[in-house]
């Protein structure tokens, strides 16, 4: 569907660059015109033309008049004022959420400052971690020690001066580890996702070229429900989490999703993807994380319109 595109409006602005005037230069020709040095004195009338047109003349040698050409499109007809209420409260709660983001940050910065030590650092964790064996303990729950895990997140600099060699959880001495699972889904010490990225295409093409073996008796219907069963679920699990990720990352899953498509059909290896993507009805990678976090969000906002 295509939407009508508005005719534009061209429309003229003039301005002039008062910034780049030299100061110094600028005064020195005030002072050299004939506004200062032989004012007219015959009748008031030519002294004020004299007064209006030497600045003027001065200003126009040091700051020109310049013209910029600016268009402008008419409003076009689905643009109604529903969506411009939409917008402003959009633009209000972004403001908003900007002003709490800076004070979590300075909450933050100052929690940080109450450190003086890595040594105090690993203290209130292990503070925290006993304070939650309680709670668990109060609800007949277990925190298992020697599986428990920690992971050190920040960049190559914060992580080449940390010095944290392990905690205590329980009765269990804990080191940090380079990547960690969580819910299925993999953490690095970077937080870039490439660990996870990786170990979703290794098991990705795992299934592959397990299905590949027992293609050749497989209908096409079959081999697309176990490649949405073993491979697209896997590549679609918590990709909200993608978003944001280099463009490396996501063309190694895609290649994963071209060559699920490439066995369901059993199509050459360097065949035109495009059009048995979209027979099967499937997004590219990258349209299919930000497909992910706009349902969500639709979500969300239909259950706060029922609820309201």
């Amino acid at each position: 569907m295509r939407t009508a595109v508005s005719a534009s409006k061209v429309t003229h602005a003039y301005f002039r660059k008062l910034k780049a005037i030299n100061k110094q230069q600028f005064l020195e020709d005030i002072r050299n015109s004939s506004l200062c040095r032989d004012p007219p004195t015959n009748t008031l009338d030519e002294l004020v033309e004299c007064y209006n047109n030497t600045p003027r003349s001065v200003l126009d040698k040091h700051a020109p008049v310049r013209a910029r050409h600016l268009k402008s499109q008419s409003r076009p007809p689905w643009f109604n004022d529903e969506i411009v209420k939409a917008r402003r409260e959009r633009r209000s709660a972004e403001r908003k959420w900007r002003a709490g983001l800076c004070r979590l940050t300075r909450m933050l910065v100052g929690w940080q400052m109450r450190w003086t030590s890595e040594a105090d650092a690993v203290i209130a964790i292990e503070k925290c971690i006993r304070d939650v064996r309680a709670w668990m303990r109060d609800d007949k729950l277990m925190l298992n020690d020697d599986k428990s895990e920690f992971l050190i997140i920040g960049t190559e600099r914060q992580l080449s001066k940390a010095s944290v060699d392990e905690i205590k959880i329980g009765q269990a001495e804990v080191s940090p580890v380079s990547s960690v699972r969580n819910l299925g889904t993999w953490f690095d010490s970077h937080l870039d996702m490439s660990t996870h990225v990786t170990k979703a295409c290794a098991s990705a093409f795992y299934y592959l070229y397990s299905i590949q073996h027992i293609r050749k008796y497989l209908s096409r219907e079959s081999t697309e429900r176990l490649v949405h069963a073993f491979i697209t679920s896997r590549l679609d699990y918590c990709n909200g989490l993608l978003y944001g990720a280099p463009e490396y990352q996501i063309k190694k899953l895609q290649r994963v999703m071209n060559a699920s498509v490439q066995l369901v059909y059993c199509a050459p290896k360097y065949c035109h993807i495009t059009p048995l993507l979209r027979e099967l009805h499937r997004l590219p990678v990258r349209l299919r994380v930000d497909f992910k976090l706009l349902l969500v969000a639709f979500k969300y906002l239909t259950v706060l319109a029922q609820l309201s």
